[in-house]
């Protein structure tokens, strides 16, 4: 019988994450610290979701001598060949049985070595070769007969800063190889390949791993340089190793959901029963399947979500634009391009890749363990992971204490079905093609042309790239930008017409892979021109590169054509209805559930904003594109030219009025950018007309708008983030309401003004004093443009037998008066209950100004128009009753003010103060105006009777 080895010394996990901790932590954090550090665990749990997983340690049978790190490629690497990235030295060391006489050279990322016989510690006189593997990265090493032909496939990967050792290309290694060749059951990266290669060695899998691994190296032995399809045995065996590492996937998977712990071992998961007929996913499989929904994801300022005109729901694009660059989030699995609306799908605007199967790398999650680690992150969680691990034989001290398992945001990583995305240049007013179904695809719009492009590139995506990346040892990232390029269309065009697509509703998936893989991986011109223009990256910018890598690609039109997968099912009697060989199988199924067709609504572009009068309130044409997020045909539109981003250049916003609605706007930059009205931000009442002016609040060149409507006026402008929003108050209690104006009058007035330094915005409220003048109170607020709030800065108030003019004048003036502010106020930041400290300090103040006779700071503390009910022995004239008993503060000015604590809010405007010292006592009576404190009563007491 064919020994299989495991190719590695006993697992261990090489990372001691014991001691890779933070600072020491206090008792009562340690407890903590140590729960959270399981999330590892937990990942790696999670990662099976997917059907591929995470194994945190490196196979090999022993060290070799020559093992470390090394930049670039390996010795052997042509100059014209890939893009140089760092690789890790590792042993190979082939123990294929009988076969291992026909083995003479190994390729590695398209780089060909020679399988040297010379006696070397840990080879036990077997052939081997010292490898570079690129880091971060899994694949396949190629191990090639003496004729140059392909003899054996078998896992390669690197995980870095994990201690590396030897591999053994055994016949289990050969096994797993080929099995890797199956569509979507891995990608190059390590985690995945590390992780099926020790799924199967593992539990009851091994059994069926040692059948086919017999069965190939008996063949390769006898035979090695025979082609085509193997024997039916082998096949059957093929199949039925493939069924038994889903069903253990299936496995972990549903242990997973319902927190229960995958078993060690169990039965072989056996395939599907025969049901006859051809491998097809039929119509009741394909509407069995549930459609995901999108994930309703914000967009990054300055962009504007961009929602497609899709009652059903099932679009699977996310679209952020600020009306020239749009960004897709694509969550369905096919590849999508876009047009623009009204016109025939010829020249795209631009396409998206579909989502792919992805797994973070290592260094990322140990990082992002230890980042949890100092946040103490602290959940319950189900613990799956540390039974996985256990599996591996790896040892992780969380892992000991289960029940205190912690969930952590460390999950964020694995996004394990990545979606895909992209960006294009155009316009808000588009639609989008993919394969998919074609039921609301409009009457007379052909798509046959956009639908074969996304079909082959799916599959290109899904079956092939992974292959060619698994074969050159390098991650693969579909490049689909400048999709309407003559070379790409070209190209586009040459694959399609090479491979039959199936008429829809046929839906023969897995013949449909196989004829593009066998197509596209067995001419190496073709496959070279693919990963020339749709993989750049990857190909170094030498002359000689295309030359170079289609010589490389020469190898693997040798391989088995997506691991005999096709003929394995054929010849097993499996219904493909019935089998879900991998996770991502499942997520191609889906995309016939996604629409072919999807548009979005046109919008107002910058050029018909420009077309509109200024100045005046006019309806929405009925043929026009609305604005941006303006709710159904607005019933006003009012343009306002202002320079919004402080370009010097004006801009153009233009505000809407839905009938009975809100206000709200968008604003066409002078660049052809627009701003969105910004989610979240409240949208102006809509009652009575409207009409607007340009005003500036800061010294910025960037200028705002007063929007009128109905007498009150509120404040629109961008904040430095690109939202398009109404001024907020920044601090108080009105924190985060809008900043209203009221109209002018005689008793109240809002202008600009200047304090040396700043320009400020200036409101001042009069009310009748009795039994006569006047009571006043004036704010000074500063613009913040960061987040376009008003923050009160500065206050006074007080009373005065006879007001003066008011200081403020109009914001659209270059020149604002200038004014004498107070120096000090006392701030109140808001919240359920009186702050009992800037209370007392707004006491200390005034007091401190009234002994000194400073009645412009004292202003700032004063009671202002603030209602005050009757305190009986408490004198209202404040300042009066403090400035004619000067002399008796000498003591007070030296002694802290006392205030009730945790006096509520609701219902308790006012708290009570005290300075009290030997013989007499100031009591006073301090209210908040809702951003700062002032004391609008006192009393004087001696000796316990009121003065």
């Amino acid at each position: 019988m064919t020994q299989i080895s495991s190719g590695r010394a006993a697992p261990s996990l090489p990372v001691d994450l014991e001691t890779a901790r933070p600072a020491s932590l206090p008792a009562k954090g340690r407890k903590r610290r140590r729960r959270s550090k399981s999330v590892l665990g937990v990942v790696l749990g999670l990662a099976l979701v997917a059907g591929t997983g995470v194994v945190v340690w490196s196979g090999g049978g022993g060290n070799s001598p020559g093992d470390g790190l090394v930049m670039g490629l390996g010795p052997g690497a042509s100059a014209g060949g890939l893009s140089e990235v760092p690789t890790e030295r590792r042993r190979m060391i082939v123990d294929l049985g009988e076969a291992t006489k026909h083995a003479a050279k190994v390729m590695v990322g398209g780089v060909v070595q020679d399988l040297s016989a010379e006696p070397a510690a840990g080879t036990s006189g077997h052939p081997w070769a010292d490898i570079d593997i690129a880091r971060n990265t899994g694949g396949l090493a190629v191990i090639l007969n003496r004729s140059g032909g392909p003899l054996a496939t078998v896992p390669v990967w690197s995980l870095p800063g994990l201690t590396p050792q030897s591999f053994v290309a055994d016949c289990g290694a050969a096994s797993i190889g080929q099995t890797l060749l199956t569509p979507w059951t891995a990608r190059p990266d390590a985690l995945s390949v590390s992780f099926f290669d020790t799924l199967a060695r593992s539990g009851p899998t091994s059994v069926v791993l040692l059948d086919h691994a017999e069965r190939l190296c008996a063949r390769i032995a006898g035979n090695p340089d025979a082609g085509g399809t193997p024997p039916p045995a082998e096949l059957r065996s093929q199949a039925r190793l493939i069924c038994a590492l889903d069903g253990r996937m299936a496995e972990i998977r549903a242990a997973i959901d319902s927190g229960e712990r995958p078993a060690a071992s169990g039965d072989i998961t056996a395939c599907p029963k025969p049901r006859g007929g051809a491998l097809k996913l039929d119509a009741a499989t394909r509407t069995s399947i549930t459609t995901r929904e999108p994930d309703r994801e914000s967009c990054d300022l300055p962009m504007w979500r961009f929602d497609a005109a899709d009652p059903s729901g099932t679009s699977p694009f996310t679209v952020c634009s600020d009306g020239v660059t749009n960004r897709v989030v694509n969550r369905s699995p096919a590849v999508a391009f876009f047009y623009e609306n009204g016109k025939s799908p010829a020249s795209p605007l631009g396409a998206v890749p579909g989502e792919v199967v992805t797994v973070p790398n290592l260094e990322k999650i140990v990082l992002a363990v230890l980042a949890d680690i100092g946040r103490l992150v602290v959940s319950g969680v189900k613990a799956v992971g540390c039974t996985v691990l256990g599996w591996f034989g790896i040892s992780f001290a969380p892992c000991r204490n289960p029940d205190e398992l912690t969930e952590s945001a460390v999950a964020e990583l694995f996004e394990i079905i990545r979606p895909g995305g992209g960006e294009f240049r155009g316009s808000p007013r588009y639609y989008s093609v993919a394969w998919g179904d074609e039921s609301g695809v409009p009457a007379g719009l052909d798509i046959s042309r956009p639908r074969a492009y996304s079909r082959t590139l799916t599959f290109l995506n899904y079956a092939v790239l992974p292959v060619v990346g698994m074969v050159l040892n390098r991650d693969v990232v579909l490049d689909l930008s400048s999709i309407d390029s003559p070379e790409k269309q070209a190209l586009l065009d040459r694959l399609t017409g090479q491979v039959a697509t199936p008429a829809p509703g046929q839906g023969d998936d897995l013949g449909f892979v196989v004829d593009v893989a066998g197509t596209i991986l067995s001419d190496p011109k073709l496959l070279a021109d693919l990963v020339a223009v749709f993989l750049p990256s990857l190909v170094s910018k030498a002359p000689d590169a295309i030359d170079w890598l289609q010589r490389t690609m020469g190898y693997v039109r040798k391989l088995p054509v997506l691991g005999y997968i096709d003929a394995a099912f054929m010849v097993a009697g499996i219904a493909a209805n019935t089998l879900e060989v991998v996770i991502s199988l499942v997520r191609l199924r889906q995309a016939g559930s996604y629409p072919a067709y999807v548009s979005w609504p046109s919008r107002m572009t910058g050029r018909e904003a420009s077309a509109l009068p200024a100045g005046t309130c006019t309806p929405l044409a009925p043929d026009a594109a609305p604005p941006v997020y303006a709710p159904g045909p607005p019933a006003c539109l009012l343009p306002v030219d202002a320079d919004l981003d402080g370009d010097r250049v004006p801009d153009r916003l233009v505000l809407w009025n839905a009938s009975g609605g809100p206000v709200g706007g968008a604003a066409y930059l002078s660049d052809g950018r627009i701003r969105a009205w910004a989610p979240g931000s409240p949208s102006l009442p809509g009652a009575g007309g409207m009409s607007a002016a340009v005003t500036r609040l800061d010294d910025s060149p960037r200028q705002e708008v007063s929007v009128d409507i109905g007498g009150s006026a509120m404040l629109v402008g961008l904040t430095r983030t690109g939202a398009l929003q109404a001024v907020r108050y920044g601090n108080g209690h009105n924190q985060d309401r809008l900043f209203r104006i009221p109209p002018a009058t005689g008793e109240h007035h809002t202008g600009c003004v200047s304090d040396g330094s700043k320009r400020l915005l200036m409101t001042t409220i009069s009310h009748p004093a009795q039994p006569s003048g006047v009571r006043t109170a004036s704010f000074y607020y500063a613009l913040d443009p960061g987040d376009l709030t008003l923050r009160v800065v500065n206050y006074s108030g007080g009373y005065t037998a006879r007001p003066g003019p008011f200081q403020g004048a109009d914001c659209a003036r270059e020149q604002v008066p200038l004014v004498r502010l107070p120096i000090a106020m006392a701030y109140d930041s808001g919240g359920p209950y009186h702050h009992e400290l800037q209370a007392a300090h707004a006491v200390e103040m005034l007091v401190d100004a009234a002994y000194a006779g400073d009645a412009t700071q004292a202003s700032a503390l004063l009671g202002g128009v603030t209602p005050v009910p009757a305190f009986g022995a408490y004198t209202l004239g404040v300042w009066t009753l403090l400035h004619d008993q000067r002399p008796a503060l000498a003591q007070a000015s030296e002694t802290p003010a006392a205030c009730a604590r945790r006096i509520p809010r609701s219902g308790r405007p006012f708290l009570y103060c005290v300075i009290g010292n030997a013989g007499e006592a100031w009591d006073f009576q301090v209210a908040s105006t809702g951003d700062n404190y002032v004391v609008v009563a006192v009393s004087r007491r001696t000796w316990g009777h009121p003065a």
